[in-house]
């Protein structure tokens, strides 16, 4: 069932039309509605599990676990950005391989519900 019209304005203005992920407040345009647990994954249209979202975090989310962005953004304001994506970081890390400490991204919705 698609997201009504009346969800998507109350949505954004629960968000105050900023991308809950990287914090960007794009032209209307340029925002979306993301299931935080996408609909593939089981997830639901309540509002607990709706987010604004650029268009871009979402295309890059996709129907993948927020935590796969987490680790997206992390590696990409590491060191290694643009040296390997997700699934490379994953496959040396299960096979072993060691690189350190990278900053753990902090999405925007966390850091407002930590200024509360």
């Amino acid at each position: 069932m698609a997201i009504s019209a009346a969800k998507r304005a109350r949505v954004y203005a629960r968000d105050r039309f900023i991308c809950q992920y990287c914090g960007n407040c794009p032209d209307l345009s340029e925002l979306t509605i993301d299931h935080v647990i996408s609909k593939i994954s089981g997830g639901r249209n309540g509002d607990d599990n709706l987010k604004t979202c650029c268009r871009t975090c979402n295309i890059t989310k996709g129907k993948r676990p927020i935590e796969w962005l987490r680790k997206h953004f992390s590696i990409a304001s590491s060191k290694y950005a643009g040296l390997m994506s997700v699934q490379q970081w994953d496959a040396l890390v299960n096979a072993g391989a060691e690189f350190g400490e990278i900053h753990r991204y902090v999405f925007w919705f966390e850091r407002m519900e930590a200024g509360k």
